[in-house]
């Protein structure tokens, strides 16, 4: 299922293939799986985790350093 869910995502975002697909791949390798091998429940868990990690970044920059 793989590598036809990240070309239905990729297509889906209307985003670059390119872009899209070799974001997705390194967010997929980093959490331990095969891009090939990756199912839909996997990806919504790791996407879910990187909009959770891209919210907290968003929310420590928009507060400033510590003790400001």
């Amino acid at each position: 299922m793989g590598k036809q869910l990240l070309t239905t995502i990729s297509d889906a975002t209307g985003l670059p293939d390119d872009l899209v697909t070799t974001e997705l791949s390194r967010l997929i390798t980093a959490a331990g799986k095969e891009p090939s091998e990756i199912t839909l429940d996997d990806l919504r868990n790791i996407l879910a985790d990187y909009v959770q990690e891209v919210l907290l970044e968003a929310q420590e920059d928009l507060e400033g350093p510590p003790g400001k």
